[in-house]
């Protein structure tokens, strides 16, 4: 039988592999799936060989193959996809226009696959279809993968076809004047792939409207999605543009909330070297401290604190290898060289929003906010310069001034306290005079009783700045 199988190969290889193809189809799809390169290498060699010499069997192939798709494992799936793939380039365009839905009924449901083997392949046989038939084919199954709202599909099909892809994305969202969950949940996958960096830079300005106006409407993950966009896509050359869209929203009152979370979520994402978008950010939040809106000094109130805590995160994200205490010295120096933008913006707002008659700042109710604002101004006194330091005690007096009176005495106390041990360190003249300057105007003030005991440290603490070579220290100290 073995002889006479053999005899009608030899006289017919066309025929003898018609009526064995099933049973190829089997043993290629196995061989496809195995974990074994040498196994998938024969699987393809095999396909490719075949189908060269015999055009035939590619009908024959393609319909099987996506038969097999259908199979109950991934096994099944991955093995098929291979094949597929390996088929599709020794095929003209006709061919495939016309297994056209055969293959679109396995590659389609594969881009929406929870195994990312299965989606990788599927996204390979869409890109070898897109250059044998044309770019109509990825056309079509971007925007069949946009109609279904699969977000894990349009990221396979962008993968494999950056350029064109996003290009039909980007298009199809500029059409939507409100983006819905299912815009900001694709545009968010879509900013975190590397493969599409150099393409993002012809869709920023989509890209931020999509996210801010997500923000704006309320919808889940915006935030993460423009914070992911600062830190992976964004150059410095597009932030005049992207601050642009702050502005444009904060002169809005409806959207002054929105756009306060749009500036905290793009700072989280800033790098550590991006000092520019650092110092426009802060200023666009510390001018919204005087809003008389209370959910718009909410905002404000979690951006600041957010910001102050991402400072540290940057430092800590730029340099992994420092040990905590260097680390905490590191981050110090950092934050403080923003310290001049803090307190002249925050002393600009203060003025414009506080009046003689009521100096109290509304948002300095919030007292978690305050602890931040004084944490970042002490925290100069300890890695600051000369000039940082005094621009750190103006703030700390500002603060003193415009916080509200019930929450002045626990706040004095840990002023006082973290002043009096600047008196024992070797400081500048001018800010030793400045330290005793404010420890003076905080006496004034009502005082509690843990206030109180500490008066004698001050006045021991006050003494060495006597000593001091600042003859305005010296005539301050002793007054």
């Amino acid at each position: 039988e073995v002889v006479t199988a053999w005899q009608v190969c030899v006289a017919s290889p066309r025929t003898a592999l018609k009526k064995i193809a099933h049973g190829i189809v089997d043993i290629l799809v196995k061989f496809a799936s195995s974990e074994r390169p040498e196994c998938v290498d024969l699987a393809e060699k095999c396909i490719g060989y075949t189908c060269q010499r015999i055009h035939e069997m590619i009908d024959i192939f393609l319909v099987a193959f996506t038969k097999h798709y259908a199979g109950p494992t991934d096994r099944h799936k991955i093995g098929a996809l291979t094949c597929i793939a390996e088929t599709v380039p020794c095929s003209e365009k006709e061919r495939i226009l016309q297994y056209t839905p055969q293959i679109c009924s396995a590659v389609l449901p594969a881009l929406r696959a929870e195994n990312e083997i299965v989606r990788t392949l599927a996204a390979t046989v869409s890109e070898r279809v897109t250059k044998v038939v044309g770019k109509s084919w990825n056309d079509d199954i971007v925007q069949r993968q946009l109609n279904s709202e699969s977000v894990v599909g349009v990221v396979e099909v962008v993968r494999a076809n950056t350029k064109h892809s996003l290009n039909i994305v980007f298009k199809q969202l500029a059409q939507r004047d409100v983006p819905t969950q299912y815009d900001i949940d694709l545009v968010s996958e879509l900013v975190r792939l590397d493969e599409c960096a150099t393409e993002f830079v012809f869709h920023y300005d989509a890209i931020c409207n999509v996210l801010c106006n997500g923000i704006v409407h309320g919808r889940d993950g915006a935030d993460d999605g423009l914070t992911a966009f600062a830190e992976f896509v964004i150059s410095e050359d597009y932030f005049p543009n992207q601050f642009a869209v702050f502005q444009r929203l904060l002169k809005t009152p409806h959207t002054r909330a929105a756009a306060v979370r749009c500036i905290g979520a793009f700072f989280r994402g800033l790098s550590a070297d991006h000092s520019e978008g650092v110092i426009q950010a802060m200023r666009l939040v510390l001018q919204t401290f005087g809003d008389t809106d209370g959910t718009t000094r909410d905002a404000t109130a979690r951006a600041f604190i957010t910001m102050t805590q991402s400072l540290d995160e940057k430092v800590a994200e730029a340099k992994p290898e420092l040990d905590p205490t260097a680390l905490r010295r590191a981050a110090g120096k950092y934050a403080v060289q923003y310290v001049e933008t803090v307190q002249s913006n925050l002393l600009a707002t203060i003025h414009a929003a506080c009046g003689e008659d009521d100096p109290e700042l509304p948002i300095l109710r919030f007292p978690k906010l305050v602890d931040h604002v004084l944490s970042y101004y002490l925290r100069a006194l300890d890695y600051g310069g000369p000039a940082n330091k005094l621009q750190a005690i103006d703030g700390i007096e500002q603060v003193i001034r415009h916080v509200s009176a019930t929450a002045r005495p626990l706040l004095l106390n840990t002023v006082m306290a973290k002043c009096i041990k600047s008196l024992y360190e070797k400081n500048d003249g001018s800010v030793v005079s400045a330290v005793v300057s404010l420890l003076l105007h905080a006496m004034t003030y009502d005082k509690s009783g843990k206030n109180k005991i500490l008066e004698r440290t001050i006045a021991s603490a006050v003494f060495g700045a006597t000593l001091s070579e600042a003859p305005e220290a010296r005539t301050l100290g002793l007054r």
